[in-house]
C-alpha cells in the first residue's frame, strides 16, 4: 500500500495522507456506512472509509478532530443510487478534497490533470428529475473557502444552520452536492463558546498568561464555536445560526410556577407567534446554548436577546424555566418545601443553572424555542483511558483527577499532565463551563426517585471518584471549569463556574439545586459562599480538542 504525504502551510496535514490509498468498500453487498466530517486548523475533510476515520481517530493524522457532524450514506451502490467520486486537488494550488454525485462532472474532472481521482467515496441517493431532493431527503450543501486561508478547501454539510454561519464569515455556498435520507442527517452538538475573553487571577483581571505560566489554561484562551445570531424584521425572534434554534426575542411577561410553564407555547402556537406554530419549552441544554459569559450580569447578549428582572430592586433573578425535570427531590430546608420536585432552569442575572421547586416557592418566567432538539451527546469508550463524544467533537479523561485542589492548581494540573503526556497527549485543559456541562445526564443523579438512575450525573462509561459531603453521606464532586465568574458592577471575577456530578449542596450537604446544577466557588478560600457548601478544592476532568 503506498504511502503518501502532503503538507499545506504550517498545519494542515490532510487526511489523504494517512497511506490508505486502496479505500473502496470490500463487501459485495452494499451496506450502511457513515460520512464523519473532521476539522483541523481552519480546514474541514469527510470520509466515510472505516480505515480512514479509525487511523484519524487514532491520532495517525495528528491534530485532525471530528467536528461531531455526519451523516449515513451506503458504501457501494444500490438500485436508485448514485455514485460519488473523490478527487484531490494536485496543482501548485493542492489542498481541498472534492465530492461530487454528478457523473459528467466525475468524468469532465478525470481528464483534469490538476485532480487526481481517488475512489468512489460512497453513495447517495438519487435526486428528482429536477435536480431537487425527494422527499424525506436532505440536501448536503457545498461551501468552498474562497481561499481565505491561502488554500482551498471545501466543506459539505447537512446543516443549514452551519451553511449559514459559514458564508457569514466569508465562505462562499456552491449550492446542493447532493442528497441523503432526512433521517441519516445528524447535525451534531455544536458547543456554542462561552464568549469570555478576558483572563484573570484569584483577584484581578490579568494579561494573558503563556503555557508553563501561572493561571494558563483559562476559558479565553481557546477558541470554540462563536456565537451567531440573526434578529428577525419583526423583532420578535432571533435565530441561532450555530445550533440552528430559533427563540423568543424576549421572555414572557410575569413569573409562572414550572407546573404552569407548558402553557407558554401552547398559546404561542395558538397565535402563530412570529408565523411559526411549532413553539416549546427548552431542554436545560438548549437554554444554557444562549447563555453569554462576555459581560456577566447579564449572561445574555443583551444585543439580541431582551432579559428582565423578577425585581428590579434585585438584579440577579432573571430565571427562564426549561423543560428538564430533576430527578431527585428537594432535601435542603434553606428554600422551604423539602421533598419538593424541582425542575431546571437558568438564571441570565447570575449565570447559574440551578433546580428550582415546580409548583411552590418562588416563580419565573418563559423563553420559548423552536427547531431540532439540541444537545445530545454520543459517546464512544476508546478503550485507552479516553471517551470521545462524536457529537461535540471533544475528547475526555475516562477517570477523573482523583483529588480536589483550588482552581490555580487546577489549572496548573493540567500543564503537568502534558508535560508527562497524559494517555498519550499533551493538549489536555480544563473544559469551560459549556463543555462539561455538555457531559452531564440529567436522567440520573444521587438523589433519583428511581434507583437505576441512582449515581453520578454523568454517563457510567466514565469513572467518577466518589467523596464523602459536609453531611457525611456519600456523594460525587464538585469539577471546575476553566471559566471565570462573578463580575457585578465591574467586581474583579475572583470565582470560577463548577459543575455538580453529585448533589448541588447547601452548606451542610443537604441536596439545594440539584445534581447537573453549575455555581460558582471562591478559587481561594476565605470567601464564603452563603446558602452553598463552600469547598474550593474541587476535582477535575480533562478534555482536549475544540468545537470551532
Amino acid at each position: 500500500m503506498k504511502t503518501v504525504q502532503r503538507f499545506i502551510g504550517k498545519a494542515c496535514m490532510l487526511a489523504a495522507t494517512l497511506g490508505l490509498t486502496a479505500f473502496g468498500a470490500t463487501s459485495a453487498s452494499a451496506a450502511n456506512a457513515t460520512a464523519v466530517e473532521y476539522h483541523y486548523s481552519g480546514h474541514y475533510f469527510m470520509t466515510a472509509f472505516p480505515d480512514e476515520i479509525l487511523a484519524i481517530d487514532s491520532g495517525a493524522a495528528g491534530g485532525w478532530k471530528r467536528t461531531g457532524y455526519s451523516f449515513k450514506v451506503q458504501d457501494q451502490p444500490l438500485g436508485g443510487y448514485r455514485s460519488v467520486c473523490r478527487f484531490y486537488l494536485t496543482g501548485a494550488s493542492r489542498g481541498s478534497h472534492f465530492y461530487t454525485a454528478d457523473a459528467a462532472e466525475c468524468a469532465e474532472l478525470k481528464t483534469d490533470l490538476d485532480w487526481k481521482y481517488e475512489a468512489v467515496a460512497f453513495s447517495v441517493p438519487s435526486r428528482s428529475s429536477d435536480g431537487s431532493c425527494l422527499s424525506g431527503q436532505v440536501p448536503v450543501y457545498r461551501l468552498y473557502n474562497n481561499r481565505l486561508s491561502g488554500v482551498p478547501n471545501h466543506r459539505y454539510t447537512t446543516c443549514s444552520g452551519i451553511r449559514d454561519s459559514m458564508v457569514s464569515s466569508g465562505w462562499v455556498a456552491e449550492g446542493e452536492a447532493m442528497c441523503v435520507t432526512a433521517a441519516s442527517s445528524d447535525c451534531g452538538y455544536p458547543v456554542v463558546d462561552t464568549g469570555q475573553t478576558k483572563t484573570f487571577s484569584t483577584s484581578i483581571e490579568i494579561a494573558a498568561p503563556g503555557s508553563g505560566q501561572t493561571f494558563y489554561g483559562q476559558d479565553a484562551q481557546f477558541a470554540g464555536t462563536q456565537p451567531s445570531y440573526t434578529k428577525s424584521n419583526d423583532g420578535l425572534t432571533v435565530k441561532d445560526n450555530v445550533t440552528g434554534l430559533t427563540w423568543q426575542q424576549s421572555q414572557t411577561a410575569g413569573d409562572i410556577y414550572w407546573t404552569d410553564a407548558e402553557a407558554v407555547p401552547v398559546a404561542l402556537n395558538k397565535a402563530s407567534y412570529g408565523g411559526y406554530s411549532d413553539w416549546r419549552l427548552p431542554t436545560i441544554r438548549e437554554l444554557y446554548s444562549i447563555w453569554n459569559a462576555s459581560k456577566g450580569w447579564p449572561y445574555i447578549d443583551t444585543n439580541y436577546f431582551t432579559v428582565s428582572y423578577t425585581s428590579q430592586t434585585d438584579l440577579s433573578h432573571a430565571i427562564m424555566w426549561s423543560s428538564t425535570k430533576y430527578t431527585g427531590l428537594l432535601r435542603s430546608s434553606i428554600e422551604g418545601n423539602v421533598g419538593a420536585e424541582m425542575a431546571f432552569g437558568v438564571n441570565f442575572g447570575t449565570g447559574h443553572i440551578k433546580a428550582y421547586s415546580t409548583s411552590v416557592g418562588p416563580k419565573h418566567m418563559v423563553r420559548a424555542v423552536r427547531g431540532p432538539i439540541y444537545g445530545t451527546s454520543s459517546f464512544v469508550d476508546n478503550g485507552n483511558g479516553t471517551v470521545n463524544d462524536q457529537a461535540t467533537g471533544l475528547m475526555w479523561t475516562q477517570s477523573d483527577s482523583g483529588v480536589g485542589m483550588d482552581w490555580e492548581h487546577a489549572l496548573a494540573w493540567a500543564q503537568t499532565k502534558n508535560g508527562e503526556k497524559l494517555l498519550g497527549y499533551s493538549d489536555w485543559r480544563l473544559p469551560n463551563s459549556k463543555e462539561l456541562q455538555s457531559l452531564v445526564d440529567y436522567t440520573r443523579s444521587a438523589e433519583a426517585t428511581s434507583a437505576a438512575n441512582v449515581g453520578p450525573a454523568i454517563s457510567p462509561l466514565f469513572n467518577t471518584s466518589s467523596i464523602t459531603n459536609e453531611a457525611g453521606a456519600t456523594d460525587y464532586p464538585y469539577f471546575w471549569t476553566n471559566t471565570s465568574a462573578g463580575g457585578k458592577d465591574g467586581e474583579p471575577l475572583v470565582f470560577a463556574w463548577y459543575v455538580a456530578f453529585g448533589r448541588a449542596a447547601d452548606a451542610s450537604g443537604k441536596d439545594l439545586h440539584g445534581a447537573g446544577a453549575i455555581r460558582f466557588d471562591a478559587k481561594v478560600t476565605g470567601k464564603p459562599q452563603g446558602q452553598d457548601a463552600e469547598r474550593v478544592f474541587n476535582y477535575v476532568r480533562l478534555v482536549r480538542g475544540t468545537t470551532d
